[in-house]
């Protein structure tokens, strides 16, 4: 009984981390809808991050979680990722 324990104690990591991940893809644009550049974004209490690029377009690769989104100028957002659209 002990052994049982003992692996599903170790192999709970693995599959906590083997989680779905869907690929994001998004264009960040200011009132005038011009893209802004080099936002913050990423999912918070994981190391999952990217920055966007100088138009505003970005690409990350995240499990169904929350995107964060920062930008010194800006109010942070976040918005839910529950999978393929």
């Amino acid at each position: 009984m002990r052994s049982k324990l003992l692996l599903a104690i170790v192999l709970l990591p693995a599959l906590l981390s083997a989680q779905e991940r869907f690929t994001v893809k998004g264009h960040i644009v200011n009132e005038q809808g011009k893209g802004i550049e080099y936002v913050q974004l990423g999912v918070p209490g994981l190391q999952i991050g990217t920055i966007s690029a100088a138009d505003g377009r970005f690409e990350i690769e995240v499990p169904c979680d929350t995107l964060e989104f920062f930008y010194v100028s800006y109010r942070r957002a976040t918005f839910p990722v529950t999978g393929p659209a």
